[in-house]
């Protein structure tokens, strides 16, 4: 067996676009110009499982998917119990193309059981997939959950004293938080609304290839990003401020990329705001609001 297959109801082929051509009995002269693979996907409720040293990727389209085709999947996880696997990616489409990541660290010996149960879960609902997601935001007030992500960046801006330098940067660096961070600033002479200061590269996976920097000075008006989410997730930042102290809040919602790569990502995130001051030489020191982003752990609220 390959480490790039994808299972059809009773069997596995090959992840090659020539294969899953054949799959279907597309006679195809130039088999690279049609992506057959996801059509398969898609359309045939095929399951692709790709393998990379101790990581494993598995995508299917819920709707669609054939449970025949989850049985050989299953069947490939148990084998694969024993082959020292240590982290699993799920991408499946539940209202959105969902991402959940399972880590060794945090399973241990349940690693395949835990992702085996996770499928049961999103399998059984299947009917419900292709529904469109409600938009949930939920400000959750002032007490940090115990999350060591969310705590570590408290205790970053604590240190600080509330003075947005290049320590504070580079200490969210150090603790792996910077490329889920944004910064956004209030206009000296407009208050009422924020500039992207700083977008970590991390966001460029949710919301499109390039974002990170094409956003970077525009105002959250002007930035490319869907207008009804931006609206919901900027009205904590003036309470922040006023507070001047660190707020939690949580979304669940989809969006569709603004490089227009594919059909809308779920989002299903806890995050942190930090209230800080930007002084600058020389001119007015501004306002402004650190955001750090982690992704539930636990997996996306179907």
């Amino acid at each position: 067996m390959t480490d790039d297959i994808v299972f059809n109801r009773t069997t596995w082929y090959p992840a090659t676009i020539m294969h899953a051509a054949q799959e279907v009995g597309i006679p195809l002269s130039r088999p690279e110009a049609v992506d057959t693979i996801d059509f398969n996907i898609r359309n045939l409720g095929h399951v692709h499982l790709r393998r990379e040293k101790s990581w494993l990727t598995v995508r299917f389209y819920t709707p669609n998917v054939q449970l025949g085709a989850i049985d050989q999947l299953v069947a490939k996880l148990t084998e694969l119990e024993t082959h020292n696997i240590t982290q699993v990616w799920l991408n499946f489409y539940f209202r959105g193309w969902v991402e959940e990541r399972f880590d060794r660290a945090d399973h241990g010996p349940m690693l395949m059981p835990d992702i085996v149960t996770r499928l049961s879960q999103v399998v059984d609902r299947r009917e419900e997939a292709g529904f469109e997601r409600e938009f949930r935001f939920e400000s959750l007030g002032h007490n940090v959950p115990p999350i060591p992500s969310l705590q570590e960046a408290r205790r970053i801006w604590q240190v600080s004293d509330g003075r947005l330098s290049p320590d504070v940067f580079e200490r969210m660096m150090q603790s792996s938080l910077l490329r889920r961070s944004i910064v956004v600033a209030q206009d000296a002479d407009e208050p009422v609304d924020f500039t992207y200061r700083y977008i970590g590269h991390g966001f460029d996976h949710w919301f499109g290839s390039g974002f990170s920097i094409e956003n970077v000075g525009r105002s959250r008006r002007a930035a490319h990003l869907d207008k009804r989410y931006a609206a919901a997730i900027a009205g904590d930042y003036a309470s922040v401020l006023d507070e001047w102290m660190p707020r939690i809040g949580h979304v669940n919602t989809s969006i569709a990329r603004i490089d227009g790569a594919g059909e809308e990502v779920v989002l299903d995130y806890d995050r942190i705001l930090l209230p800080f001051r930007l002084e600058r030489p020389g001119r007015k020191t501004i306002n402004a609001v650190w955001c750090f982003s982690e992704t539930r752990r636990e997996g996306v609220a179907l």
